[in-house]
């Protein structure tokens, strides 16, 4: 590479030869755009999700149970013989790959990278929408 590119052998070694500053953590940043924008974020969620967004404190019973099951593979589908709220199925299934000290960006990462949990999740969020619609169809249980 010197005979042929000199220019470019000069350049790499100023570079390896310049001191370095540490890389901030990327979350740093997010979280203070996030704290920043927390109005706005909020005000958007509302206007495209309304009653739809996921508020924990109705669910708290539900998230509880779905986060205990989880760990033992037990597919969490009804909670006092009512199907359980697909949005407690997510929340608890965060929770349930989370370490619990830490809620950060990090833990939402591992939980979505682990394909096997997705799947058992997605299976929860089934079994409890069948659950639900053939009780709204009025339909016997067994």
């Amino acid at each position: 590479m010197n005979k042929r590119m000199p220019l470019v052998v000069d350049w790499l070694r100023d570079l390896a030869t310049r001191a370095r500053t540490p890389v901030p953590h990327p979350f740093d940043d997010l979280e203070a755009v996030l704290e920043l924008s927390k109005a706005r974020l909020w005000s958007t969620v509302d206007a495209h999700l309304g009653k739809f967004r996921c508020m924990p404190a109705p669910h708290e019973a539900e998230i509880r149970r779905v986060e205990r099951l989880l760990p033992q593979r037990v597919l969490p589908v009804e909670h006092n013989d009512r199907p359980i709220d697909l949005r407690a199925i997510i929340a608890g299934g965060w929770l349930a790959v989370a370490e619990p000290a830490a809620l950060d960006p990090e833990a939402l990462v591992r939980a979505t990278e682990d394909a096997p949990r997705q799947r058992f999740l997605a299976k929860a969020m089934e079994l409890s929408a069948v659950k639900r619609g053939w009780g709204d169809l009025g339909l016997p249980e067994q």
